[in-house]
């Protein structure tokens, strides 16, 4: 089924829309969305007990399509790590090609964003604000949308309520590649000699493959390597209890939650020449996070209140884990050892032990998967994040009516220590295991040689540390007052914040921050249905030069709640209706490096020059405007929508086009300066229904959807030369916009299928990057200049760093004591190119996925059967073209033509959960308040386009995990 149906079946769903909420949801779905008339801005919110449905221990992936207008993209699906990099967060698309939005816990701000190890059982509500009136008081830092985390806080009761809870999970990927057996692959490998020139059985004999094929001689295997070091499933458990209470002059919530995650690699137990153990290297991950939250009356005029947070995490990880793009090395490695490869040990080969029951691997691989999990050493890492806050609230009523005064202190902690224990001659050489090669001749079972100079050596220890921290001292006044039909909300704030925090995973490279916000904000209302809001914020940071230091993020807003008007208060159709309007100024201060103080050059003490200075440096101004409405319909369904338009006028770029006096400047370190700009205009719709339709049995849904399309309007671009179609490449378009070569599709399929048609084609038309073969890809020459070059790349699909539109459905129902509810979550309009591993076989010793089984040949082409991939070779060709795609961030793409761009677009159904309580009068003779049980799991099915089947669409690689499939059993008790 394809999947623009589905899309089209959710904008149906979806009718009109729903900015996100301006419906305050007590409960997401689980109470009827309520019209609250005092809200001007653009905000969407969920709630913990909803986001508690995701079994997951990362809190960023429990969002998916919880919140309109939050998008999420997952770069990492990784069960032990879950911290920096597994998500990355944008609200409503890109309006600036640098930051991200801010977070905010309890009214403080985060800047470091490393909020993952909140559970949602310590959750209240989550709240995204996008627009101007919603975050121009945020001033320097509002730019890129902020969310809002409160947790939950102690109530007045008249005795302690305590929940304990568990879970356990069965956690399995949801895609797997596919096994390309020994036979299959000798076959394919002969192929691609063949089509280099090289004869029929360049690589393997036709014994040796008959010899695969039989399957009963050990010495021709057929490994699957993928089988043999990941798990078919992984567990994971979570312990837990929370503790509420409180009475007029005191109030409490703690949490405390213990979380046992394990990795799905195996580690063999028994090797013969691994000098530690394995459960010592045996990766996985043990987390404690606790919660304190207190609030206290002193009296009738000073109140106060603490916050404590914080985890421990204890994980373990093999010594060569990650590779320095981020990547899980055990894991992306699997590709490279191709099934004839024997192994993973060599065999015991009498008279020759140097050789015997040593790590197997082949020519060009220097980190076996085996070695890596068994030989390598491993990491024990210590995390310990600590977030602290309290502060103290006075009534001023003495004064006058309504005014309050409060100041607060924050501080968090974030340390995080590794103690590493692996085989190397000293701390400064890399880890060193001994490697065994095979030789051609797979009928001599003695032809194993020893590979480089490696050999086994004992452990080292070495230990290294990583750190970040904060202070944040704030202050407000506040004065709330009606007066007849008149409303008043006035709110006059400060914060400075003093971050310390380390460039690059450096601890001699501690870096300061000090930023400084102060805000104004006045509400009025009249006969609560006029209201008119405006908003100021005052911030400035240390980024920047002092002249250029601080700014003003004005913004105005106002709301109609015309169900109100006399003409429509008492109709039982139309039974709400607002309008709602914004505008203004926000502001971002983040340019996404480690680069510091831009306004002047980074000159190191040994005369290294870095980063130069552009002393004229600015923040960012986001423009943002917002038109929306909303209304209910027959006190059941809830319906709304907005339009946006975002604009950013000196947005920070590098000079990397300009000022001929940088000359002999490396291009990463040319100085920044406002000389971009960018605009990103959308809309979002959405409907929901609630309704409690009779004793037994409610019903509810809701479905959301939105598109957000940026163009990046100004880049300090050189218009191209004479020759080129496209005069500019970034300037005109999205971020992140796919270039790659047509191919000529008008002979039916795109490759050159016979030696005729080749020359033909080469006798006016030559390739700048080698020369193309039977079986290749044909190119259009779009510029008709008769070479194949990079003046023929043209844009194509859609942007790769963010989906244009996302949606989702979510809905259930309660019946009498059962709960059913579910998620679908998709996105539409994104594109990408599959390259390297899984595509291009001529890497490593051939890296073949399911794509190759129908590689183009002379007979399938002459049998008219399906050809899913171009003529295989042993060495680059001219299928897998290099292109340095000139983006904002310029990079290199092989095989970047339209033959392999991929429609990235998806429909998952993310969640789903069956839930049974105990009937109360059950649960009282067992002495509980309540008690329920639940199914529940995530990433249940995907609907995609994916050429390549084992690849999930949000993934887009075949060398990292995919998304992983959970099925999770819990039960909660409350007394």
């Amino acid at each position: 089924m394809k999947i623009n149906k589905y899309i089209k079946i959710a904008a149906v769903c979806a009718g009109f829309a729903f900015c996100g909420s301006v419906f305050a949801q007590q409960d997401s779905l689980d109470i009827a969305p309520v019209l609250d008339p005092s809200i001007t801005g653009a905000v969407s919110s969920t709630t913990g007990s909803i986001l508690d449905k995701a079994p997951t221990n990362i809190l960023t992936e429990t969002f998916y399509g919880r919140l309109p207008g939050l998008q999420i993209s997952e770069n990492m699906p990784d069960l032990i790590f879950f911290g920096y990099g597994n998500f990355t967060r944008t609200i409503r698309g890109l309006s600036s090609i640098n930051g991200s939005p801010l977070v905010v816990i309890d009214g403080i701000i985060a800047p470091t964003q490393y909020v993952e190890f909140l559970t949602p059982k310590e959750i209240e509500s989550v709240t995204v604000l996008k627009d101007a009136a919603s975050t121009a008081v945020y001033g320097i830092q509002g730019g890129p949308g902020v969310i809002l985390i409160n947790t939950r806080r102690g109530r007045i009761t008249d005795k302690r309520k305590v929940e304990v809870y568990a879970d356990n999970s069965f956690q399995q990927m949801t895609r797997t590649p596919t096994f390309i057996n020994s036979q299959q692959y000798a076959e394919m490998r002969n192929q691609a000699g063949y089509n280099d020139g090289l004869g029929a059985y360049s690589q393997f004999s036709q014994a040796s493959i008959d010899k695969f094929a039989a399957g009963d001689d050990p010495f021709y295997p057929s490994n699957d390597w993928y089988d043999m070091f990941i798990k078919d499933v992984v567990m994971r458990q979570r312990v837990g209890v929370n503790v509420t209470g409180g009475n007029q002059q005191f109030r409490y919530f703690s949490n405390l939650n213990f979380i046992n995650q394990d990795n799905v690699f195996n580690i063999t137990d028994g090797d013969p020449n691994r000098i530690y153990s394995a459960s010592d290297a045996r990766p996985g991950t043990k987390i404690v996070s606790l919660r304190l939250n207190m609030d206290v009356d002193f009296n009738r005029y000073v109140s106060g209140y603490m916050r404590l947070a914080g985890n421990l995490k204890d994980q373990k990880i093999t010594g060569q884990y990650f590779a320095g793009d981020g990547s899980i090395q055990p894991y992306s490695k699997i590709f490279y050892q191709p099934p004839t490869m024997f192994g993973p040990l060599s065999p015991i080969i009498e008279g020759n032990e140097s050789v015997s029951q040593q790590v197997m691997t082949v020519d060009g691989l220097d980190l076996p998967v085996y070695g890596i999990l068994n030989r390598s050493g491993y990491s024990s890492i210590y995390e310990t994040n600590v977030i602290a806050q309290t502060g103290l609230k006075g009534n001023l009523d003495f004064i006058t009516k309504g005014l309050t005064a409060s100041a607060a202190f924050a501080y968090q902690l974030y340390s995080r220590n590794q103690v590493e224990f692996y085989p190397a001659i000293d701390s400064y050489n890399p880890v060193e295991y001994a490697k065994v090669v095979r030789g051609d001749d797979f009928s001599d079972h003695t032809n194993f040689s020893l590979y480089g100079s490696d050999i086994n050596r004992t452990m080292i220890y070495k230990k290294g540390s990583t750190f970040f921290y904060y202070t944040i001292l704030s202050g407000s006044i506040d004065y709330a007052r009606r007066f007849g039909a008149s409303s008043i909300n006035a709110s006059l704030s400060t914060y400075y914040l003093s971050q310390s925090k380390e460039a690059g995973g450096y601890d001699y490279k501690v870096l300061p921050y000090k930023k400084q916000v102060s805000s104004l904000s006045l509400l009025y209302g009249y006969g609560d249905k006029y209201y008119l809001k405006g908003d100021l914020g005052m911030s400035g940071s240390s980024e920047f030069a002092e002249k250029y230091r601080h700014i003003l993020t004005p913004a105005v807003s106002a709301s109609w709640v015309a169900g109100k008007e006399d003409f429509l208060k008492d109709n039982s159709t139309l039974t709400a209706l607002k309008f709602r309007a914004s505008y203004g100024l926000t502001g971002n201060d983040t340019y996404d490096s480690d680069v510091r103080f831009m306004y002047t050059d980074n000159i190191r003490s040994d005369g290294t020059e870095n980063v130069r200075a552009n002393p004229d440096i600015q923040p960012e101004i986001i423009k943002k405007l917002n038109i929306g409405v909303d209304f209910g319909l027959f006190n059941a369904f809830t319906i709304g929508g907005d339009f946006f338009h975002h604009r950013t006028d000196n947005m920070l770029i590098r000079l990397s086009n300009k000022e001929p006096e940088l000359l002999g400047t490396t291009l990463t370190n040319y100085p920044l300066a406002n000389d971009g700009a960018m605009k990103n205009t959308g809309f979002e719709i959405s409907l929901g229904y609630d309704k409690q339709l009779n004793e037994n049995f409610r019903l509810f849904a809701e479905a959301n959807f939105m598109q957000a399309v940026n163009q990046i309007v100004k880049f300090g671009e050189v218009e191209l030369g004479s020759g080129y179609p496209y005069a500019y490449r970034v300037e005109g378009y999205s971020f992140g916009q796919p270039w790659g070569y047509l191919v000529d599709y008008s002979n039916g399929n795109g490759f050159f299928n016979s030696a005729d048609e080749l020359s033909s084609y080469l006798s006016g038309v030559t390739y700048s990057f080698g020369t193309p073969r039977v079986g290749d890809l044909k190119y259009i020459d779009v510029n008709n200049d008769g070479v194949i070059d990079s003046k023929d790349i043209v844009p194509m699909g859609y942007t790769n760093r963010f989906p244009q539109q996302e949606f989702s459905f979510n809905g259930g129902f309660n019946y009498r004591n059962w709960e059913f509810s579910f998620l679908l979550q998709g996105v539409n309009q994104r594109s990408y190119f599959l390259q390297n591993e899984g595509f291009d076989e001529s890497l490593g010793k051939g890296i073949y996925s399911d794509i190759h089984l129908n590689a183009w040949t002379a007979e399938r082409y002459a049998a008219g059967e399906n050809i899913t991939a171009p003529a295989l070779s042993l060495s680059p060709t001219t299928n897998h073209p290099s292109v340095t795609t000139p983006s904002v961030r310029d990079e290199t793409i092989a095989g970047a033509t339209d033959y392999y761009l991929q429609n990235g677009a998806y429909l998952r159904l993310k969640n789903a959960e069956l839930a049974y309580n105990l009937p109360k009068s059950v649960a009282n003779k067992l002495y509980l308040e309540s008690c329920r049980i639940a199914l529940n799991a995530e990433n249940l099915l995907t609907f995609d386009k994916m050429k390549l089947k084992s690849i999930d669409p949000e993934v887009g690689k075949i060398t990292v995990f995919q998304p992983f499939r959970v099925y999770n059993i819990s039960l909660s008790v409350k007394f």
